[in-house]
């Protein structure tokens, strides 16, 4: 790439990672600092990221990043960079994520997963995403005779796999928890379009792609009231206490009883995806 660099004649280059050439102008993308905030890796990895991070932003010339309360704040902070030299861009989302017949997806993912009924918990099992609080959540909705299953999407650690098995067998929770692994990124729409609701109460995220991908496809969002999600979710969401499983089972409870409410936020998300994710100001800001 520094060969290619070199003979261009190019105004500003742009690169969605960590960089350390400077060229004529340099931009670079850092969406999150999650891995210094949660210390998801040992001490020389983070240590390591932090140094990367730090020496990438303060060789650019801008850095971008994805929401204003939560990722510009943090990368000033943990790596010292002015507020003035970071601009927020919203991403959105591909176009494979839209509505769909929920009926025909309700019927695919029941064969696949041997579930009908079920709320999506996308992302996997990392710590910062919170699903031992959620598990907690689940057992009381169902003790209020819920009877929704709970799909979980994504990969994480064998310990943490292992720690999630633990607590699912310890709430009697049974087979109507579904752990999938990490599934292909076309599978998600289906999963999305049939799901009572997805659930998304993470303690930590730079901006928190589901809950987009979510709202785009058709499905009511339940998500945390902490971090980027707010500014993300809007009014088109349920914000909850991510700490709290009281409060997300009595959400789960509301989402699939309150027909109005369901409906509401369908609309409320459908045209969030849709219209709030403009980057022309955030462009010309730079």
């Amino acid at each position: 790439m520094q060969f290619v660099l070199r003979g261009s004649s190019c105004g500003i280059f742009r690169i969605p990672c960590h960089f350390f050439r400077r060229t004529t102008c340099t931009v670079i993308t850092i969406h999150d600092v999650l891995d210094l905030k949660f210390r998801k890796y040992g001490l020389f990895r983070t240590a390591y990221r932090w140094i990367v991070n730090v020496v990438a932003a303060h060789t650019a010339d801008k850095v971008i990043t994805v929401s204003a309360g939560t990722s510009r704040v943090d990368i000033s902070k943990y790596l010292g960079v002015p507020l003035d030299k970071i601009v927020v861009i919203f991403p959105g989302v591909e176009e494979l994520f839209c509505p769909g017949n929920g009926t025909a997806s309700s019927a695919m993912i029941a064969e696949q997963f041997g579930t009908e009924h079920y709320f999506l918990f996308p992302g996997g099992v990392a710590k910062n995403k919170n699903l031992q609080v959620t598990l907690h959540a689940l057992a009381e909705f169902r003790r209020l005779g819920g009877m929704h299953s709970l799909l979980v999407t994504g990969e994480g650690s064998p310990e943490d796999i292992r720690s999630v098995r633990r607590l699912v067998r310890d709430l009697d929770l049974g087979e109507c928890v579904v752990l999938t692994g990490c599934l292909p990124r076309d599978c998600m729409p289906t999963l999305y379009r049939a799901a009572a609701a997805v659930l998304y109460p993470s303690l930590y995220e730079g901006f928190g792609f589901p809950v987009l991908e979510s709202m785009a496809c058709g499905c009511p969002v339940i998500t945390s009231n902490t971090s980027s999600l707010p500014e993300v979710a809007g009014d088109a969401a349920i914000l909850v206490n991510p700490r709290d499983p009281t409060n997300i089972a009595r959400a789960m409870h509301q989402v699939i009883s309150d027909g109005a409410l369901r409906e509401d936020l369908i609309a409320r998300g459908f045209e969030r995806a849709h219209s709030l994710f403009l980057v022309e100001d955030c462009i010309r800001d730079m």
